[in-house]
């Protein structure tokens, strides 16, 4: 009705803002991607024309994500760049260093680690003096997943365990660090601390965080416990939420829907 009423009116906020909502929808209960990218890039279009600079950032940071999921960084990175320049217009702090942490992810998907890294320290640094613990948490523990990935299981561990005492000082939910803390232990052969983190990250709704842990209790159970029973049991869970995101994921599309 929103979309319907906004969409013949000469209000380019009212119209970004309502675009906003419908990619929103799409893309969080309906799984449309492509659909979802559409609303966002027609809602980017619209507050170009406004100095609502917050929802500029929301526009354009969940654009990256779409694209940051589906594994497109360049896309990514054109989108957190933006969302960047519209949260700084904002002086919005926790906007700023969510920007700041999405632009470091769309590097560590290229694997230029010690650009996420940095991008990842800015971000925390802008949110000094904030009382934002969510973000913070997040910061701390992408942090954590970086350097796991390149080896440094010390410095790895110390930061995600960091963001989990974050999140539980805060009565935030804990699946993602739970999840890093778990991969971390696992790489350190720490059978037992890995197997109890991946469950607790097993309890997400988000469905990347459940595939990513069932995938870490698989390899744990093959690699390390050697109950292959248990890894069976978690590879077959692993795919059928690889089938559902598969089932998602619409990248053709979505290069499409962006180059028109």
């Amino acid at each position: 009705i929103a979309y319907a009423y906004f969409m013949k009116q000469d209000d380019p906020q009212r119209k970004a803002l309502v675009l906003n909502y419908e990619g929103v929808i799409n893309e969080s209960v309906f799984n449309d991607a492509e659909k979802a990218t559409q609303f966002y890039l027609r809602a980017n279009e619209e507050v170009a024309k406004t100095k609502d600079y917050q929802l500029g950032f929301l526009i354009n940071s969940s654009l990256g994500n779409v694209y940051a999921y589906r594994h497109m960084p360049e896309y990514a990175m054109q989108a957190f760049q933006k969302a960047y320049q519209y949260a700084t217009r904002a002086k919005n702090k926790s906007y700023i260093a969510s920007s700041l942490s999405y632009i470091a992810r769309a590097y560590s998907l290229q694997s230029s680690w010690n650009k996420a890294i940095e991008y990842y320290r800015k971000a925390y640094e802008s949110l000094a003096g904030s009382k934002d613990k969510r973000t913070a948490s997040g910061i701390l523990c992408e942090m954590g997943d970086i350097y796991n990935r390149i080896d440094k299981y010390d410095t790895a561990l110390r930061y995600a365990k960091q963001a989990l005492s974050i999140e539980k000082g805060a009565k935030l939910h804990y699946y993602t660090s739970s999840l890093t803390i778990g991969d971390i232990d696992r790489n350190r052969d720490n059978s037992d601390s890995a197997d109890y983190y991946f469950k607790q990250a097993m309890l997400s709704d988000q469905i990347y965080t459940r595939r990513s842990a069932y995938q870490g209790l698989w390899y744990l159970h093959r690699d390390l416990t050697k109950d292959y029973k248990k890894a069976l049991d978690y590879s077959h869970k692993f795919w059928l939420e690889t089938d559902s995101i598969l089932q998602m994921d619409k990248s053709k599309e979505l290069i499409q829907a962006k180059e028109k």
